[in-house]
């Protein structure tokens, strides 16, 4: 694409694949060459921008992805080892195996493992989280021996909320107080009375997903302003968070049931 001098004049072409052959395209000369040279300028910037702007909604979403592996892969593994109940961490492991650990900076305790224990650790809540009953066995007394290691679930569902936070509201504090007093209004109003750490932590992270359905449904609001990419980039990212979002509500649920069933009994005791 471009211009071509011939007898003292300027001719403006543009090229054209035609299955596996590139053509060139005679569009014209003086103010039509140049009227098709910037519209082509103009087109080939807002490509340009596009590219950009997945490029970078992919490694944010990578990052922010990365923080809740780490924190589903953990709490699967520690729900089922400890109260026997499923979540379905499915999506999340293959992305922190995919990971392999991404370094979160001061905002998270460094767990004091040695490189032995860290691979146990890394293999059996993974296991553990499938519903491996051998692999639960064994982890029960290493969490007692490592309480720090739930202790980190907790930080990390601080560190991703300050991250969503920050990319739905941006510079504008407003708008971040707002949002935050929602998935607090939303947590609260999840959480049973006499709540453990556990469920507070199963409740933040339907907040946590709740937050990142929110963002994406705005971002999809913008859609004249999209490409049809950006489009089915936000769509693919709809379908999943959402998905994420009703199984942490059904892993909550069932969660609670376990606990009222297990409180029932004790209850029943206390008014004999």
């Amino acid at each position: 694409m471009g211009w071509e001098t011939r007898n003292g004049r300027r001719y403006f072409y543009k090229t054209q694949r035609d299955g596996h052959q590139v053509r060139k395209i005679y569009v014209g000369t003086g103010d039509v060459g140049r009227a098709a040279e910037l519209a082509l300028e103009c087109r080939r910037e807002r490509r340009d921008l596009v590219r950009s702007w997945l490029r970078e909604a992919a490694q944010k979403f990578a990052e922010l992805d990365a923080i809740d592996a780490e924190l589903a892969v953990g709490m699967a593994a520690v729900l089922f080892t400890q109260h026997g109940v499923r979540m379905d961490a499915r999506a999340a492991r293959r992305i922190h195996r995919k990971q392999g650990g991404v370094a979160m900076g001061q905002t998270v305790r460094e767990i004091r493992l040695t490189p032995v224990e860290q691979e146990q650790w890394q293999h059996l809540s993974e296991q553990a989280s499938r519903g491996d009953r051998e692999a639960a066995a064994a982890l029960l007394p290493f969490l007692d021996a490592h309480p720090q290691l739930q202790n980190r679930l907790g930080d990390l569902s601080r560190l991703a909320l300050n991250q969503w936070l920050e990319l739905v509201g941006g510079r504008d504090a407003v708008a971040v107080r707002a949002t935050h007093a929602k998935v607090v209004q939303l947590v609260d109003s999840l959480r049973q009375d006499g709540a453990d750490p556990l469920e507070e932590l199963l409740a933040r992270r339907v907040g946590l997903l709740w937050l990142q359905a929110h963002y994406v449904d705005v971002q999809l609001a913008q859609a004249t302003s999209r490409t049809m990419q950006e489009q089915e980039f936000l769509a693919k990212r709809q379908r999943t968070t959402d998905q994420a979002y009703t199984g942490a509500i059904q892993t909550l649920r069932d969660y609670q049931d376990r606990r009222a069933t297990k409180d029932r009994p004790a209850r029943k005791r206390a008014a004999v």
